[in-house]
């Protein structure tokens, strides 16, 4: 009962309104009995807006509840229009339109009954307007009921299809260095390899190791050029050097200088040369020596005087023709002589061996 008291008061604060607005209600009561014209006529006279429709029905209020809920069960039994209709009747002394007034032969008729049926769709209509507010004023919140038993966990679903892999993570730091192990056994001797040379020119030097069915041949073991370190200080001191098909002589004159020749390794073989000498000596002077497309067939002085307390800087390039192959091969002579040749530097590198010259293909 007391939670449906602040429904009815809700529902007279409604119907007050819409008699204050001035319309709904009177048009209502207009079509209904001739009792209930005279009460609306009678409202409308002695009201004045929501204030007298709200007071005097709060005054009576507690009695009309209880014979409503009590008596006749018309606001608890009432569905959609017929409560906010009930509300309204009661608000203005009418009776409700479940009371039963009278009796006709065996059957008890409600009073208003069938007023509310001669009212029609204008009733009706009335009604609906305040349908929907009540229904919710009435609604009252049970207790919350025990949680029901966890039913069985359903199949799984396929796999979706795999992401796209994300950008790769820093790096970590480095670990700590763990601690060495303790040595293996030794192995057995392995067998030993033969050891034979593959390539030996004044530009190339390698080994080729072999040992049951494994092989291998060493890169060039030889520096890419050639040194000699001398003292020709002595009198007559001479150096050979071997220039492939060429013999390339240093040779003592005076105490101060040397003397550069060159001849056929083989005398009966002369040698096709091409060859450019370059010298700076003392302060500023330069000397050349050319000889293009030569026969070298006996002994041929490069440089007849050479100095050799540091006064002079010597540079020789020759090119040279195998007699037997006809390929060709060149090298870069530098010669530094300091000490009255005491101490003498002949460096000789190769940047050619055994080579021809063709023309350029399209």
């Amino acid at each position: 009962m007391l939670s449906t008291v602040p429904c009815l008061l809700c529902s007279l604060c409604l119907s007050g309104k819409e008699v204050a607005d001035g319309g709904d209600l009177r048009l209502d009561r207009r079509d209904a009995g001739a009792a209930e014209r005279g009460a609306a006529r009678h409202a409308v006279g002695e009201r004045d807006g929501g204030v007298n429709v709200l007071a005097e029905p709060l005054a009576v209020l507690p009695e009309q509840c209880e014979r409503q809920l009590f008596e006749h069960g018309g606001v608890l039994d009432a569905v959609g229009h017929e409560l906010t209709g009930n509300l309204i009747r009661r608000a203005e002394g009418q009776p409700l339109l479940c009371q039963i007034v009278r009796k006709v032969g065996r059957v008890q008729e409600a009073a208003l009954r069938r007023t509310v049926h001669i009212a029609g769709t204008r009733l009706h209509r009335g009604d609906h307007r305040r349908e929907h507010s009540l229904l919710v004023l009435l609604h009252i919140q049970g207790e919350v009921g025990p949680q029901g038993v966890q039913g069985d966990r359903g199949c799984p679903g396929p796999q979706g299809e795999q992401g796209v892999q994300g950008p790769q993570g820093e790096k970590g730091d480095t670990g700590e260095k763990g601690e060495q192990g303790t040595q293996g056994p030794k192995g057995e001797n392995g067998e030993t390899p033969v050891i034979t040379v593959a390539e030996d020119t004044p530009r190339s030097y390698k080994l080729h190791f072999q040992s049951g069915e494994q092989e291998l041949t060493t890169p060039n073991l030889f520096a890419p050029f050639t040194e000699y370190h001398v003292d020709l200080s002595a009198a007559n001191s001479t150096l050979n050097i071997p220039l492939k098909d060429l013999a390339l002589t240093y040779q003592r004159s005076s105490a101060s200088a040397l003397r550069i020749s060159i001849a056929p390794k083989d005398a009966a073989a002369p040698v096709l040369v091409d060859i450019r000498r370059t010298t700076i000596y003392d302060g500023s002077t330069i000397e050349t020596q050319t000889m293009n497309s030569a026969t070298v067939s006996a002994s041929v002085a490069l440089d007849g005087t050479v100095y050799t307390n540091s006064q002079e800087t010597h540079n020789m390039r020759i090119r040279q023709q195998d007699p037997a192959t006809k390929l060709w091969s060149m090298c870069e002579i530098n010669s530094f002589l300091s000490a009255a040749g005491a101490r003498c530097s002949i460096r000789i590198q190769w940047s050619e061996y055994d080579v021809t010259y063709e023309p350029p293909t399209a």
